[in-house]
């Protein structure tokens, strides 16, 4: 099981702070960080988001500062999500559902982490498909094919990306 102690959720931003603020609400209940150049961390902490961590200013390109990410946190899992995510998106039912509640997302990004050390793989993404439809429940999981930008969950110590 992943313990709040080897998680870490990550939003890299760049001059999204209202934004960045409103992602942070969401993620309130897990371990955070909200991860921005050294010449905004100001703005930043200014504009009420907390739990902010700086990068070097020449480190710019979100793969750039995924790698600085996984280079320089030492957490075991590492969660990354986009600074305008405003909630989690529940494929079933009739036409789906959003998911805002902080404690129900924590436990959904947990169990994701729990799923992927189970299946031994070092990345897991998910969809960023809101459409119900393009759901197949005979396949829930692809084991190959790109991860989605959105978000996705690290296993630090086995891989390391964007080199």
């Amino acid at each position: 099981m992943v313990s709040k102690n080897e998680f870490l959720m990550v939003m890299p931003s760049r001059s999204r702070v209202q934004l960045a603020k409103r992602a942070a609400v969401l993620f309130s209940k897990c371990p955070y960080t909200i991860c921005v150049a050294e010449s905004e961390k100001e703005v930043y902490v200014l504009g009420g988001c907390g739990n902010v961590t700086t990068h070097p200013d020449d480190i710019s390109g979100v793969g750039k500062i995924r790698q600085w990410v996984l280079d320089n946190f030492s957490e075991n899992v590492i969660v990354m999500a986009d600074d305008d995510v405003s909630h989690a998106w529940c494929s079933m039912y009739r036409s789906g559902f959003a998911i805002t509640e902080p404690t129900a997302v924590f436990e959904i990004l947990a169990n994701a982490a729990n799923v992927t050390l189970d299946l031994g793989l070092h990345v897991f993404g998910f969809s960023q498909s809101w459409d119900v439809r393009k759901y197949n429940a005979t396949k829930p999981l692809n084991l190959c094919g790109w991860v989605g930008g959105g978000d996705w969950i690290c296993w630090k110590n086995r891989i390391s990306f964007f080199r």
